[in-house]
């Protein structure tokens, strides 16, 4: 092979291992786990119980005549999960909740609603 056919192949490894390092490093958004939510069925406002450890929570809800659909949201660096740990963040609902289930999107399950403290 030639210089120049060697320095092709040498360069397109560089750009493989600077492409690998920045995936490996993605720092894009996590999605958490709701295991319980609390609210009142007269009432707007749900407390959603997540399953991440000191997390910057960002939720998202759709809502829908019969359901109520909350996607939690966080930076991949934070909420290690670790110990004895749960994060809450507070949603506010366009209607109140009535019989609605509510859904996590990440997990695709019906979390259970208790009655708040």
């Amino acid at each position: 092979m030639d210089r120049r056919c060697w320095l092709f192949l040498g360069l397109v490894g560089l750009a493989a291992g600077i492409f690998a390092i920045v995936v490996a490093n993605d720092r894009g958004p996590q999605t958490g786990t709701i295991d319980i939510v609390y609210g009142r069925s007269d009432s707007p406002k749900l407390e959603l119980g997540v399953e991440t450890c000191n997390a910057n929570l960002t939720p998202k809800v759709v809502e829908t005549e019969t359901s109520v659909q909350v996607r939690v949201t966080y930076p991949k660096q934070q909420g290690n999960g670790r110990g004895d740990c749960k994060d809450h963040v507070m949603v506010t609902l366009r209607a109140p909740l009535g019989q609605r289930a509510v859904m996590d999107v990440g997990s695709g399950r019906v979390v259970p609603v208790a009655p708040p403290d």
